[in-house]
Order: structure tokens, then C-alpha cells, then sequence
């Protein structure tokens, strides 16, 4: 027996009771715990920081679709001005050619 509990502690020093290999155990039970808390937490930062990246990407979808929109009307506004423009071209060669 007590060569199963020298190899669970490393050593090959004498331990005098079950307790000591018990109570040099406990800083593991505490790491493992601090490791799962840790674990915990940087799970729910994940989880924000993904819905954070959901939110920020609707956004960035409706700010796109809107960009669209306004890129569409510029161009029909565009197209109407040229109209227009070749109308007014329009007018003031019929008007030069009455005028000769």
C-alpha cells in the first residue's frame, strides 16, 4: 500500500497517513474547479461575443440593403437628369436652328 500511495504522490518519501495523500490531493480538486469555472465563463463570452457578431451582421445586412436602395434611386435619378438634359439640348438646337 504504501508504495501505491508514494507513486500517486511522485515521491519516494515515507507518508505517514491516508490524510496527507488526501490533502495533497485537494489542490488538484481546487484546480480542476477554478479550470471549470474558468471554462464556464469563457463559454458565456464566446456565447455574447457571438451574438454580438449576429446582431452587428443584420445590421451591417440592413445598412447594406439600404445603400442598395439609395444607389438605385440615385441611378434612376441620374437617368431622369440625363432625360431632361437631353431635352433642354433638345430645345435649344430646335431653337438655334430657327433662329439661322
Amino acid at each position: 500500500m504504501r508504495k501505491v500511495i508514494s507513486k500517486i504522490k511522485g515521491k519516494k518519501k515515507d507518508l505517514t497517513t491516508l490524510g496527507d495523500v488526501v490533502e495533497r490531493v485537494d489542490w488538484a480538486e481546487k484546480e480542476i474547479k477554478e479550470a471549470e469555472d474558468k471554462l464556464v465563463e469563457l463559454s458565456q463570452r464566446i456565447e455574447d461575443g457571438v451574438s454580438e457578431l449576429e446582431n452587428a451582421e443584420k445590421s451591417s445586412a440592413a445598412i447594406v440593403e439600404r445603400h442598395l436602395e439609395i444607389q438605385e434611386k440615385a441611378r434612376t435619378r441620374k437617368t431622369e437628369f440625363q432625360a431632361k438634359g437631353q431635352k433642354v439640348q433638345d430645345l435649344i438646337n430646335s431653337i438655334q436652328q430657327e433662329v439661322k
